[in-house]
């Protein structure tokens, strides 16, 4: 209880110390996971952050704590920890911060961030491809800039290196979602990436059908 008051005090490093203190006696539950999500200090913030990340999976109420923080947080610090803690959770939490992390902030111009988006992301795109797709299916999510420039052409390439029927069906079916050559031109990047080596035949027909309405695109650079 004294470190609980510790916590809600007004000098930013007692908070600070006082919540490791409970992390270290074996006091950091949901109730405190959350008090820590809501406190003012960003630092606080981010390590209620890794710490839920610490045991690889979260409880229903902490995941959803998790998401909107994610869309909400302002300080940078807080939201590279949300895209490695994304990372270690599971998928059914960790594609709902991703993507609150692409739609809430511009980090394009971050050093870190949209390179730990993508780790984060890839980590999860064979074992969570239908919810992966299902979140492109939001039209909002193209207009990331974060997207366009570090997401689709490394997605991309990573489906069509692991090969087989549901990867080749996953990239056909992000071609289709495509709002526009500017966000298909990464798409079709990764393919080429994808397949240094090996011939476009080797693709499904389901996917090269799709390719076809990019033929302008295909072979060229950006």
């Amino acid at each position: 209880p004294r470190l609980m008051d510790l916590l809600a005090a007004e000098n930013s490093q007692t908070a600070l110390e006082a919540f490791w203190a409970i992390a270290l006696s074996g006091g950091f539950t949901d109730d405190v996971a959350i008090a820590g999500i809501h406190h003012k200090d960003p630092f606080v913030r981010m390590w209620a952050v890794r710490l839920l990340g610490d045991a690889n999976a979260v409880s229903a109420l902490a995941g959803s704590e998790l998401i909107e923080l994610a869309y909400l947080e302002p300080h940078p610090e807080v939201r590279s920890q949300l895209a490695a803690t994304a990372k270690r959770l599971q998928g059914k939490v960790a594609i709902p911060i991703i993507k609150n992390l692409l739609k809430g902030h511009n980090d394009v111009d971050d050093p870190d961030i949209p390179l730990q988006i993508w780790w984060a992301l890839e980590s999860k795109a064979v074992s969570n491809r239908t919810e992966i797709l299902a979140m492109f299916e939001d039209d909002d999510i193209w207009s990331s800039r974060t997207v366009t420039e570090t997401i689709l052409e490394r997605l991309m390439q990573r489906w069509i290196m692991e090969g087989g029927e549901h990867n080749y069906a996953a990239c056909a079916r992000l071609l289709t979602l495509s709002p526009s050559s500017t966000q298909a031109r990464p798409l079709i990047q990764g393919i080429e990436e994808g397949l240094r080596g090996r011939d476009v035949t080797e693709l499904s027909p389901d996917l090269v059908s799709a390719l076809q309405s990019y033929q302008s695109l295909y072979g060229k650079e950006s």
